[in-house]
């Protein structure tokens, strides 16, 4: 399984943090709206799935950014109800997850569909 991620902020940040937090080795490739120049996220994603080639692509997400744009592209989504989500948010996402560990299930789940 490889892994993404589509951040609507600044490549200088978006880079920054998740080498702060330890977790860009995590990450086969990280996706900026500011490095892209890309205006909505749905852009950013489309632009990512298109490089990559991914056909069995879900994108995980807690705001209302992340669920229209992995609609958009046609993907199963899943909201996290963990993070900056305020109510409703996640609204249109395939799941809502309320837990991290939750995930893993979902990912199964998703991928058959």
């Amino acid at each position: 399984m490889r892994l993404y991620i589509a951040s609507n902020g600044g490549e200088p940040y978006v880079k920054g943090v998740a080498r702060a937090k330890g977790i860009d080795s995590y990450f086969d490739r990280i996706y900026s709206a500011g490095e892209f120049k890309t205006s909505r996220k749905e852009e950013l994603v489309e632009k990512l799935l298109l490089d990559t080639e991914e056909r069995d692509a879900v994108m995980v997400g807690d705001r209302k950014s992340d669920v229209r744009a992995g609609k958009a592209n046609g993907l199963f989504v899943i909201g996290c109800d963990f993070g900056f989500a305020r109510p409703g948010e996640l609204d249109g996402a395939d799941r809502i997850i309320r837990r991290f560990e939750e995930i893993l299930c979902w990912f199964d789940i998703a991928i058959r569909k």
